[in-house]
């Protein structure tokens, strides 16, 4: 069984997991979080476009994008950049980026 099979057994966050180990196992992890947070920023602003309430989208696009940008840099409470175990702990707990399942799911 995966990592990705023991976190995640639905189909949104097991996406979500799956492009974060992508970022986790790309040999360029500086090019792909920044390409990575360039579209997330992109997706914020056709969101703004469309007319969508901030308050919507902000909480769920701020956890997403520290747990992108931790692939290269550590954020508190981590000491190291994210790897594996960390992203099925974020996914998993619900301190860790507390609700990052449920907010894929919605």
């Amino acid at each position: 069984m995966s990592v990705r099979e023991l976190c995640c057994t639905d189909g949104a966050p097991a996406l979500g997991f799956a492009y974060i180990e992508n970022l986790i196992n790309d040999p360029d992890k500086e090019l792909a979080v920044a390409s990575s947070l360039s579209l997330l920023q992109e997706s914020k602003e056709l969101l703004d476009r469309a007319g969508f309430e901030k308050f919507v989208y902000e909480d769920m696009y701020d956890d997403i994008a520290a747990l992108i940008l931790s692939v290269v840099k550590h954020t508190p409470p981590r000491t190291a950049p994210l790897d594996i175990p960390g992203l099925l702990e974020a996914f998993q707990s619900p301190e860790s980026t507390f609700t990052i399942q449920s907010r894929i799911n919605n």
